[in-house]
């Protein structure tokens, strides 16, 4: 027999806070952080006093909905940006990041 193919969508969220980064959303939205420096935000010690924080998080499933904005809000992040093109996302954490270097 032979197995089923299941097609699999691919979002690319933009999310930003402070304080803790709440980590039991990568599970709940099935994501992970895009990037190493992306990976490091979400560290707990960033959380300590710390700026505001972008993150870009790539999310993969079955499922066609790009993420749930209302429940990212819910642990006071929000979602910026929820795109299907990796370089968009990119672009966005690098604006802060560009904005945060400036004296």
């Amino acid at each position: 027999m032979k197995p089923k193919a299941k097609k699999f969508f691919e979002w690319f969220l933009v999310v930003e806070g402070t304080g803790t980064f709440p980590l039991d959303m990568l599970r709940y939205d099935s994501a992970f952080p895009y990037r190493e420096e992306d990976s490091t935000k979400c560290k707990p010690e960033c959380a300590v006093h710390g700026p505001k924080r972008r993150v870009a998080l790539c999310r993969r499933g079955v499922n066609e909905s790009e993420g749930s904005a209302g429940r990212w809000s819910s642990f006071g992040w929000a979602v910026l940006l929820a795109t299907t093109d990796a370089g968009e996302a990119v672009a966005a954490v690098r604006g802060l990041d560009a904005k945060e270097a400036l004296p």
